[in-house]
């Protein structure tokens, strides 16, 4: 009789501590000719680690739709169950160093199932979600098996989401929380999969890192989030479903390999349009990324940059891109790539003339404007494709600078 009984209230895994039932699962294990008798318990793996209800780990889906908890939790041979090879929530796996460290811990502290976890297999397939290091370890120290829960999937990406969210859990055993290269895999096989069906969008990306790297930073989730949008747009891995694109300067600097400054961040990547070798990496000339949303921001390094050209008597080439929200609306992408030089850079001569103004011979006017080195007429402007139907995504798009360039 538990205290939850006494009281009339709904029991749980939690009220069986004692190990009162112990007995009764081991007999059944026997009976359904699982084991043939206790001996083959080892003296590690116990009767009652045999008996889920000793167990206080609640087996959860981890909020994964189409994700089902089939059965209840039960003693399982491992060899009732395959090893999967392949975890899908982890990007990589190495069963070493790991393996070492959970046999000390066991051998020092013994199996507790009070802070350790299930070990969770597809009913399906019959293969093991999680849980290689304890079956490798189990074979070093002769653990027969394992407490398990069952788990059937509506789909792919359910199993992958499945693998993905139960790696990032707190249990007392060892564990190895998804690492954002974990969390970076993940995302790319659901997406994987859900292109087979439907064009894939930002959206979609945002959504899957949010879900699968809850537990990471949210620094972590926008630099994972850029990384899987450049592959989409660059290597056409899969179908995009967006007609405009939003860039900022992280995803120019993974599709080109420069910097916010138009500074080489990547010695093996020449990006696919020459402009980017002939100018961007290009010691000999001078380059700068702008992010026109952000134009505000960066007017002191336009400035800065300004200024080294004019010492060195060289043109500015500008590189832009303009922001975009779902369309361009009643603007056309190209007015938009304008008015970054008769808006934007317009107004900030304005206000660097009015200032000269006492200079003699200053106006404002286009005359005076050419003292500006992005008026430079050997200055080659580029701003990055955004239109996924007309423009080639690995070609740097020319705009005109007013009657400058």
């Amino acid at each position: 009789m538990t205290i939850a009984r006494d009281l009339g209230m709904p029991e749980t895994y939690q009220d069986y501590v004692g190990g009162n039932f112990t007995q009764q699962w081991v007999d059944k294990l026997i009976k359904e000719g699982r084991i043939q008798n206790r001996a083959e318990l080892s003296f590690i793996w116990r009767e009652e680690h045999c008996d889920p209800l000793n167990w206080h780990y609640e087996a959860s889906t981890y909020g994964v739709e189409g994700a089902h908890l089939s059965g209840k939790p039960c003693m399982m041979f491992w060899s009732e169950t395959e090893s999967s090879k392949v975890n899908l929530g982890r990007a990589t796996f190495s069963v070493g160093s790991k393996v070492q460290e959970l046999v000390n811990e066991i051998q020092s502290k013994g199996i507790q199932p009070r802070e350790g976890s299930f070990v969770y297999w597809d009913v399906d397939t019959g293969k093991t979600i999680n849980g290689d290091h304890r079956r490798r370890l189990s074979s070093i120290l002769n653990i027969p098996g394992w407490m398990m829960q069952g788990v059937k999937f509506d789909s792919n990406v359910a199993r992958i989401r499945f693998a993905a969210r139960s790696n990032a859990r707190s249990e007392g055993l060892l564990h190895n929380n998804a690492s954002k290269q974990d969390v970076t895999e993940a995302v790319r096989n659901v997406l994987a999969e859900l292109s087979l069906t439907q064009p894939i969008v930002k959206k979609d990306i945002v959504k899957e890192v949010k879900e699968l790297g809850f537990h990471l930073s949210e620094a972590t989730r926008d630099d994972i989030r850029d990384q899987l949008f450049v592959e989409i747009q660059s290597d056409g891995s899969y179908e995009s479903g967006e007609h405009y694109i939003m860039h900022n300067n992280a995803t120019i600097e993974r599709l080109l390999g420069i910097n916010a400054e138009g500074e080489d961040v990547q010695e093996d990547s020449t990006g696919d349009d020459p402009w980017v070798t002939n100018y961007s990496k290009n010691d000999e000339e001078i380059t700068l990324v702008v992010n026109v949303k952000n134009f505000q921001q960066r007017v002191g390094s336009i400035l800065s940059a300004h200024a080294k050209a004019k010492k060195q008597n060289k043109p500015l080439h500008f590189l832009f891109t303009v922001p975009i929200i779902d369309q361009c609306g009643k603007e056309t992408l190209l007015t938009k790539r304008e008015k970054f030089f008769s808006t934007h850079l317009q107004t900030l001569e304005d206000q660097v003339l009015i200032v000269m103004k006492d200079v003699p011979f200053i106006k404002l006017d286009d005359e005076a404007r050419k003292f500006f080195a992005w008026n430079h007429p050997e200055a080659q402007h580029r701003a990055m494709p955004q239109d996924t139907v007309k423009e080639d995504q690995k070609t740097l798009i020319h705009v005109r600078n007013r009657t400058f360039n």
